[in-house]
């Protein structure tokens, strides 16, 4: 039983390992459209591409956000049903590591709240950027 303990331990971290390389990817893309985005403006060197680039770059990002978001939700599933087996996998052991740390830690402190709430306030500053190139497109 330890054993299987172990693997399945191992493999919650892996998937600790793809949710970080997850959030650095969402990270990637959006500080590559901010710096098109940057690129628009004035005499800067993307100026040509028009107007509609200022509204479509901080659009996309929004929506990026939104996608992003939505795979935190899903990793939070997950990681929720994996402590949950573990859990209960350590019921039948007489170290109970995890069990041990959530009691230590109490209700609600897990850190992933806020990471959770992270891409909807960047779209939120995305979608007013895009709503005022709009508006100074339309005016």
């Amino acid at each position: 039983m330890f054993e299987q303990y172990k693997q399945y331990a191992s493999d919650v971290a892996n998937i600790g390992s793809r949710y970080a390389t997850m959030n650095s990817f969402y990270m990637s893309v959006l500080t590559a459209l901010t710096g098109l985005l940057a690129l628009t403006e004035g005499s800067k060197p993307l100026k040509d591409i028009g107007s509609m680039a200022g509204v479509l770059l901080p659009a996309f990002a929004a929506v990026a956000c939104v996608i992003w978001a939505c795979s935190i939700a899903g990793y939070r599933r997950v990681f929720a049903a994996k402590f949950a087996v573990l859990r209960e996998m350590e019921q039948k052991l007489e170290l109970r590591p995890y069990t041990r740390e959530s009691e230590m830690l109490g209700k609600g402190s897990a850190l992933t709240g806020i990471d959770g709430r992270l891409p909807v306030v960047i779209a939120s500053v995305y979608a007013v950027i895009a709503g005022a190139m709009l508006q100074r497109l339309l005016v």
